[in-house]
């Protein structure tokens, strides 16, 4: 099997091995007739030919030509050859989508060992191919433009998945899974890897980034689309939210650190191009395509966004697009609803390319009917970070759409919205506000700091707020926490009231706890260095989570979806280790003490 990303093409044959240099390709191959040889193409022409080997037995081969290519980069080149078996079905648009794998299970890794060689296997992952196949052709104007779509088994394969144009090639953990399995994280991680490949047959070989440092537009559209593929199939698993709770979350311990890089980074050569592939490369800029889908919904309405995809493939189609078109298409298309939308949309794609990191937003009441925010970039260390120069450079403004929401005592009175992408801006207050909350759509990574944190949430009532609204709030408030600009009592208090207001609804969002968990883990870990605090914070986090607990232990765990499942493990699991006395009689009853067991539960 081949692997030619970023620039290895060139070790195959003679060729201009740089994404912005498309070309036609026409193959002949010749290999031993019992193997089964696959490209990108369907094969045009197959004869059988003898050679003579060194000791003059003449050895049976077949001379394969494949039908050309469409003009595509040298590095979505692929070919493999093997004992290969083959599963198939027709999507209904008459493209037959094949699943091959290896005959013989030494080619399928220990893990995989019992079901590698089972046609049924791979049954889940051809029909998530197959809706992948139809969920895009039918979103996208432009259609796939094979009569063909190959997924290649890769064991040990070091890209975990490759998009090759017609020939994806793929690790056994992403396609494999054995028949009457029900397991909705193996489930959600082979439909989101298949269908991301698969979305880089239109975002990335059909459009192909005109460099490495460019490679975010493919990566992203892939991500989004690729969560959203997996949930029109079967919303259960959840994918989109499992990338909200998961991905951005890592996307924000890599985008608070000083060396943070841009989405878009400096021109970057082949042998560099490993280095654009990151949380900032995938998550980050799928992140920033929600946010241009927020901006044009807005105005545009709800379809506006899929119009705008589609114009983009149709714009680009077997050719290149770099950041200055993709930035011209996005402002020209808002433009068309509303004169002024086009600079806002510029503003925001260029902000968020050419900025590393994620902002802080501190709102500063300076009188009773104006405030102030302030914008600068958010790193840990931030007085190290502003007294190095070299990194100064990096700490540019982004253009944020703000929202403030207004409160007279506990009533939501009015939203101000504000677009925000200067270093200060002073927002006069209309008459009655009593306090106020900063908020962003999901789709914009910040932290937000508002004055009073102590007191904005004894005023605002919890049922207000999203579940968007809290996740950022709980983000921001340990972000500062871990800066020194918020204390931990303060931190611990807001911890307690969010805690109580689910125990009061016996609702637990997923996508929260599952973050609380792991800061508290964090904080946990910290404290470790001051024992004598340890076994107050341990009663501490006893109390705060019994609630939860005991509905965990009387709930019946069949019931509840994958992502549900994962969050109570977690929690029990995380309240063994601060020695909850009522979670380990739990675990001693039904597992006898084997806590290992436990992973298995429901």
């Amino acid at each position: 099997m081949t692997q030619f990303e970023p620039n290895f093409a060139r070790t195959f044959l003679p060729t201009f091995d740089e994404p912005h240099i498309k070309m036609v390709f026409e193959m002949t191959f010749i290999t031993p007739s019992n193997l089964t040889l696959l490209f990108n193409t369907p094969p045009r022409s197959s004869s059988p030919i003898l050679l003579e080997s060194r000791s003059g037995t003449l050895l049976s081969y077949t001379q394969t030509t494949f039908e050309p290519t469409p003009p595509m980069s040298a590095y979505l080149l692929a070919a493999g050859i093997g004992p290969f078996q083959s599963i198939h079905q027709n999507t209904r648009y008459g493209v037959k989508l094949s699943i091959h794998f290896p005959l013989c299970t030494p080619f399928i890794p220990h893990a995989l060992s019992s079901i590698g060689a089972n046609p049924r296997d791979f049954e889940y992952a051809l029909g998530v191919s197959v809706h992948a196949l139809e969920f895009f052709q039918s979103n996208i104007g432009e259609p796939y433009p094979f009569s063909h779509l190959q997924v290649l088994l890769a064991p040990n394969f070091a890209a975990a998945a490759m998009e090759n144009f017609g020939l994806i090639l793929i690790r056994s953990e992403y396609l494999a899974i054995p028949a009457g399995e029900s397991n909705d994280d193996l489930k959600r991680r082979i439909g989101y890897v298949l269908s991301h490949e698969i979305a880089h047959q239109w975002f990335g070989n059909l459009v192909t980034a005109r460099d490495w440092s460019e490679v975010y537009l493919q990566e992203g559209f892939a991500t989004l689309l690729g969560h959203r593929c997996v949930d029109s199939r079967d919303s259960s698993l959840q994918s989109t939210a499992t990338f909200f709770a998961a991905d951005v979350a890592e996307l924000y311990e890599y985008d608070v650190e000083a060396n943070a890089v841009a989405i878009k980074p400096e021109l970057l050569s082949g042998k560099d191009a490993v280095n654009s592939f990151s949380a900032v490369s995938y998550t980050k800029s799928a992140l920033l395509l929600g946010a241009i889908e927020d901006e044009m919904v807005e105005i545009g309405g709800p379809d506006a966004f899929r119009k705008f995809v589609n114009q983009f493939v149709w714009t680009f189609r077997y050719n290149n697009v770099g950041s200055e078109e993709f930035q011209r298409l996005a402002a020209s298309f808002c433009g068309e609803f509303r004169r002024e939308a086009r600079v806002e949309m510029e503003k925001l794609v260029v902000s968020w390319l050419r900025g590393a990191g994620i902002p802080r937003i501190e709102a500063i009441r300076t009188s009773k009917n104006k405030i102030v925010l302030m914008q600068k970039r958010f790193v840990l260390s931030q007085s190290e970070f502003e007294s190095n120069r070299e990194t100064q450079k990096h700490n540019s403004h982004f253009y944020v759409p703000l929202f403030i929401d207004l409160y007279h005592n506990s009533t939501q009175i009015g939203t101000l919205q504000v677009n925000f992408a200067t270093k200060t801006k002073e927002i006069l207050l209309p008459p009655h506000v009593s306090t106020f909350l900063l908020r962003t759509s999901k789709n914009i990574p910040a932290i937000l700091k508002q004055n009073s944190p102590e007191l904005l949430f004894s005023s605002i009532p919890f049922e207000t707020l999203s579940n968007d609204t809290l996740i950022r709030e709980l983000r921001s408030r340990f972000y500062l926490l871990r800066n020194g600009e918020d204390s931990v009592s303060t931190f611990l208090q807001f911890i307690t009231r969010l805690m109580a207001f689910f125990d009061s609804s016996q609702q637990y969002p997923v996508i929260i706890i599952t973050q609380l968990l792991s800061i508290l883990k964090e904080l946990r870990l910290t404290l470790r260095e001051n024992l004598p605090l340890l076994p107050r914070f341990d009663e501490w986090i006893r109390r705060l989570f019994s609630s939860y607990r005991d509905s965990l232990l009387q709930n019946n765990w069949n019931a509840m979806d994958s992502l549900q499942k994962s969050a109570g493990k977690s929690t029990l699991f995380f309240l063994l280790w601060v020695h909850d006395s009522t979670t380990e009689s739990f675990i001693d009853r039904r597992f006898g003490g084997k806590s290992i067991e436990f992973l298995e539960l429901g």
